[in-house]
């Protein structure tokens, strides 16, 4: 294969690479945007329209945590598959930088970006820039998820009277 022909494979690849990480950058916003939507509607059907009927709050509680969990399962799957991309984009650009050397190394992760001061002098390096957004949304799906169960629990113990 000619090296102008592998250029513009790797071109392509890269552009196709970067296309797919946004992608799964605006996934990672999304979902648990919509899980909050939809978790918070369950919210006022089972405070305030299933509120004198046990089973349709049973059934609103399991519902919300059914939803949760597959919104959970979808931002951890999306989580991989964007790191993946990463990946993809580093080794594609060590590729690149074989044939043409003269170029600029883009850094995908927060932490290589904090580190090298001289690549990328003013960038803020405070605590906030620090924090992963996504452990912090994992947490908060998961403590959504306590809240859940714990309501459901609840509901079955003043239900069953134990």
């Amino acid at each position: 294969m000619s090296q102008e022909k592998r250029l513009e494979i790797l071109l392509r690849q890269y552009s196709e690479c970067f296309s797919d990480r946004r992608l799964h950058a605006t996934i990672a916003w999304q979902v648990p945007s919509l899980t909050i939507a939809i978790n918070t509607f369950l919210g006022v059907v089972y405070l305030g329209y299933a509120k004198e009927i046990a089973i349709a709050r049973l059934l609103v509680l399991a519902v919300a945590i059914l939803y949760t969990l597959v919104a959970f399962v979808i931002l951890n799957k999306n989580r991989f598959f964007e790191t993946a991309r990463v990946c993809d984009l580093m080794w594609l650009q060590e590729e690149l930088k074989k044939i043409e050397s003269n170029i600029r190394e883009i850094k995908w992760i927060t932490r290589d970006i904090i580190c090298d001061k001289i690549g990328y002098p003013d960038v803020p390096r405070d605590f906030i820039s620090r924090i992963s957004a996504y452990k912090c949304t994992i947490t908060t799906m998961i403590t959504i998820l306590i809240v859940l169960v714990s309501l459901l629990l609840r509901e079955l113990i003043l239900l069953f009277g134990y």
